[in-house]
């Protein structure tokens, strides 16, 4: 007796024919859902030979995720809760031990040794009950936010801008500066131009819409690129330009604005990050840096790079061409 893949093919179930036309991105469904549904595999960052789900569990997880919430959630989300919240601890023990695959044995072992020293063993059921209810937890939180916001990724239309967009690009400049040497999409954030007198005529949540938009405006233009990258389009990079920071930056007023855009991000656009190179950062940069740290989760930490001016060719290595003179 057969039983049909709850999944669509693009999480992981078993392939199907599909012509050259349906394997294409279609413009026509904004949020990509049905582009990624259409492909058989799709390849995990840097794991170009692993599909998602890359198992079992992980497969159960996105099944849970699209059962509370509905099938028609967008796989780029479902892919980047299901594997932005995956128990971190448990998950490194697994990764550190060698094995390929979350398999049940894999975390079992990698729980038991971890729980060893706390008394308490937790089990695979455990482990699953857990990433699951984390999953859930803050899907749940990001959809509220992007309420919020008035974003609906389940809508048949993108939102239009907010009302205030226009001044909002010129107080926080940002641009595309097209794909980098991987394919994914790479984009400039000047941060160190903000001008806090534009931003001081617009609300806290007038900044935050327009932050929001400015996020769904990449996560659109990384969707067109499924049909190449597949899941590797989902990750994008980012250059933050900090010429012209000041100590006025981090007056509570202003801090608190670029606070709340960044926790926002953190919330509602988990497993995006490839990674980050940080340019023209002032000498007293260090030491705010314990002050903007907290506002960044701690995997995202990790891609972060602060380039010194012997350090710019990294740029152009990874097939950035940025003036940053």
């Amino acid at each position: 007796m057969s039983v049909a893949c709850p999944l669509p093919n693009g999480l992981g179930c078993p392939p199907q024919a599909t012509t050259q036309e349906e394997s294409s991105v279609p413009t026509g469904k904004p949020g990509g859902a049905r582009a990624l549904e259409s492909r058989t595999s799709l390849a995990v960052a840097g794991q170009s030979k692993a599909p998602f789900p890359r198992d079992d569990m992980e497969r159960q997880v996105a099944e849970g995720l699209r059962d509370r919430f509905g099938r028609d959630v967008p796989v780029d989300m479902v892919w980047a809760f299901c594997r932005g919240h995956c128990p971190t601890d448990v998950q490194l023990a697994v990764l550190k031990s060698g094995s390929a695959r979350m398999s049940r044995a894999s975390i079992s072992a990698a729980a038991h040794n971890m729980a060893r020293d706390r008394g308490k063993v937790v089990t695979a059921d455990e482990f699953l009950r857990r990433w699951s209810a984390n999953v859930a937890k803050h899907f749940e939180e990001a959809l509220a936010l992007l309420v919020e916001v008035n974003i609906d990724r389940m809508a048949s239309q993108p939102p239009p801008p907010p009302p205030h967009m226009a001044t909002f690009d010129e107080a926080w400049p940002s641009r595309e500066l097209g794909d980098e040497k991987t394919g994914r999409v790479a984009v400039l954030d000047c941060i160190g131009s903000i001008k806090f007198e534009l931003v001081a005529k617009l609300t806290h949540d007038e900044v935050l819409a327009c932050y929001a938009h400015r996020m769904e405006a990449i996560r659109q233009r990384k969707l067109k690129l499924v049909g190449r990258l597949a899941s590797d389009a989902f990750y994008h990079t980012t250059v933050v330009d900090l010429k012209g920071l000041t100590m006025g930056h981090f007056r509570k007023e202003n801090r608190t604005f670029i606070a709340r855009a960044f926790k926002f991000s953190s919330a509602c656009y988990p497993e995006t990050t490839y990674r980050i190179f940080v340019i023209n950062a002032p000498g007293f940069f260090s030491m705010m840096w314990k002050v903007v740290r907290p506002w960044i989760d701690a995997d995202v930490q990790d891609k972060i790079q602060i380039l010194g001016k012997g350090e710019l060719h990294k740029l152009r290595d990874a097939g950035l061409d940025l003036d940053v003179a």
